[in-house]
């Protein structure tokens, strides 16, 4: 599981790179990094971005948003769901007849 987190967690930084390389590249890695890190960066890009452009300049935002949509993202799929899973493996073995 270790090999898959850190294969996802070099994607994602390729991605995040990439949507801010400007043309074709940062619009192709844009929706990319959207996918790869679903839930938690259509969660900050579309919700979270919207309510805190009046505070924050939008570059600062866009740095440490999408710093934070990788970190999120890398919790709520290697440390939430797997946690999830293991705690739904463990009741089923546990009502097994």
């Amino acid at each position: 599981m270790r090999v898959v987190a850190a294969f996802w967690s070099v994607i994602a930084v390729l991605l995040a790179v990439g949507q801010f390389a400007g043309g074709d590249t940062a619009v192709l890695c844009g929706w990319l990094f959207l996918v790869w890190t679903a839930p938690i960066g259509i969660i900050w890009w579309f919700d979270v971005y919207n309510y805190l452009i009046p505070f924050a300049p939008k570059l600062l935002l866009q740095y440490t948003g999408t710093g934070l949509t990788v970190a999120g993202a890398y919790v709520f799929w290697f440390i939430l769901v797997r946690g999830l899973l293991a705690w739904g493996r463990s009741v089923g073995r546990s009502r097994a007849p």
